[in-house]
């Protein structure tokens, strides 16, 4: 019998100097993304360029063979 865990992973990400130069900016930022990749349904990474334009990256669920 093989047990199997199902996880998801979302991230946010903020970059010293565009999204802020002290700690707690850099955390609000990375945190609000994090939930905000959340929202858009798990597995997502949210980060930002130096344009300006946010990204959004999913990795979609794989089917495993039995």
């Amino acid at each position: 019998m093989t047990d199997s865990i199902a996880l998801t992973m979302s991230v946010g990400v903020a970059e010293f100097g565009p999204d802020g130069n002290e700690l707690k900016a850099l955390l609000s930022v990375a945190d609000h993304r994090l939930y905000q990749g959340k929202a858009e349904g798990h597995n997502r990474v949210i980060w930002r360029l130096a344009s300006q334009q946010e990204l959004s990256f999913s990795s979609a669920p794989t089917a495993e063979a039995s």
